[in-house]
Order: C-alpha cells, then sequence, then structure tokens
C-alpha cells in the first residue's frame, strides 16, 4: 500500500514581489504543487490523503476566492487521476472556509474515489479504515452524512446516535488555551497576531512495500 500524505497548501496571495501583474509566491506554491503531481504520477499511490489548511484566507471577496478555488479543484483532480481514492480534509476554519468547502463538496460529489470531509468521521475502504479528526483529540463515531457534527469544532455537541472519542490531546494544554480565547472571544471580541514565519511542508510519501519515507518540498 501506498500513501500520499500533503498539506497546507495555502493557497492564496502573499505579501511577496510581483512581476507582470503575477505574484511569485504564489506561482512558487503551484510549482511546489506540480511536482506533488509529477511524484504521485510516478508512484500511483493508493491513497492521497490532503490533511487541511488548503486555502489560506477563510473569507476572501468572490473575484480572489473564485481563483484560488479554481486552483485547488485542480490539483485536486490531477490526485485522483493517478490515486486510488483522494481524502481531502478541511483544515482551521481561518484557513479552509465553509464556503469554500461547500463548494468542494459539490464540485467533487460526483467523483467516486474523491472524499471531501468537513467534519470528523472514519472512512472505510475496502482494505483500511481512516480516522479523520477535525480537532486535535477526539473523533465522533456515527454516520455524520446522515446525523452531521454540530457546535463549534472546539465545543462539539454529542448527539443522540453519536459518540465522542476523547484523547488526551484534547486536554493539552495549547488546545485548552485555544478553547479559554475562543469562550472569551464570544464574550467581548477576539485578538489577533500577525504570524512573521511561515513554512509549508508539501508532501511525505511513504511506501509500505519499501518501508521508507521520501520528502519534498518543505
Amino acid at each position: 500500500m501506498k500513501i500520499l500524505h500533503t498539506a497546507d497548501w495555502h493557497l492564496g496571495t502573499f505579501r511577496s514581489p510581483v512581476k507582470d501583474g503575477v505574484n511569485l509566491r504564489t506561482e512558487d506554491t503551484k510549482r511546489c504543487l506540480d511536482e506533488l503531481i509529477r511524484v504521485a504520477n510516478e508512484e500511483k499511490p493508493d491513497y492521497s490523503i490532503v490533511s487541511g489548511d488548503i486555502f489560506h484566507v477563510g473569507r476572501l471577496w468572490s473575484d480572489r476566492c473564485c481563483e484560488e478555488i479554481i486552483t485547488a479543484i485542480h490539483y485536486i483532480r490531477e490526485l485522483a487521476a493517478v490515486s486510488k481514492q483522494v481524502v481531502v480534509m478541511r483544515g482551521t476554519p481561518n484557513h479552509d472556509g465553509s464556503g469554500q468547502f461547500n463548494v468542494l463538496s459539490e464540485m467533487f460529489a460526483d467523483v467516486p474515489n474523491v472524499h471531501v470531509v468537513i467534519t470528523p468521521q472514519v472512512i472505510s475502504f475496502d482494505d483500511v479504515d481512516i480516522s479523520l479528526l477535525g480537532c486535535a483529540g477526539y473523533v465522533c463515531i456515527a454516520n455524520t452524512i446522515t446525523n452531521p457534527l454540530t457546535g463549534h469544532v472546539l465545543f462539539p455537541n454529542e448527539k443522540d446516535g453519536q459518540e465522542l472519542w476523547y484523547m488526551p490531546m484534547f486536554q493539552n494544554q495549547i488546545w485548552t488555551w485555544r478553547r479559554l480565547f475562543q469562550s472569551m472571544g464570544g464574550l467581548g471580541g477576539t485578538a489577533t497576531t500577525e504570524k512573521t514565519v511561515e513554512k509549508e511542508h508539501f508532501y511525505m510519501f511513504f511506501d509500505f512495500d519499501k518501508k521508507e519515507e521520501a520528502y519534498g518540498n518543505r
């Protein structure tokens, strides 16, 4: 079995040099994704997992949003063409907006080997079960298509027919602070910080037959 894992595409316009009206950082990102597709085409993975933060900004004006969604659709289709199955997970809401993922869900609704995941769940395939955690620390054991998880990603609501499995990570200090800040935001606004250092790790490929890893485009 071969698994290709990729995440943090962060499709969007960053502060960067512009040449002939083209944002060079955006072009760098596309070149990295082109290399990802080249590797996938050579290796023909059984499963390609795109685990979130496909976009950089969750809420955008229409023109820019359309362009970024078209780019995402292009690369997901390329992966689907060379992979047995493709699983696309929504990342953090400030990067992957609900509107963007609603569009992706509609676009790939009739593509049998592409699975767009918005809520935590377990997807069962013929040879493997994939547990997809929308938030570090818990997973919803239920059919979340007919009985979707509700509530904020940091404060999930367990409904009839569902069972939430929590892990120690959910009580990790980082996530405890995030839940606290989310609660404070509901009381009196939110605080924002400017990210000064960014680093993307575009893909990690693991070949179970050869039992080895290969990294690229960090």
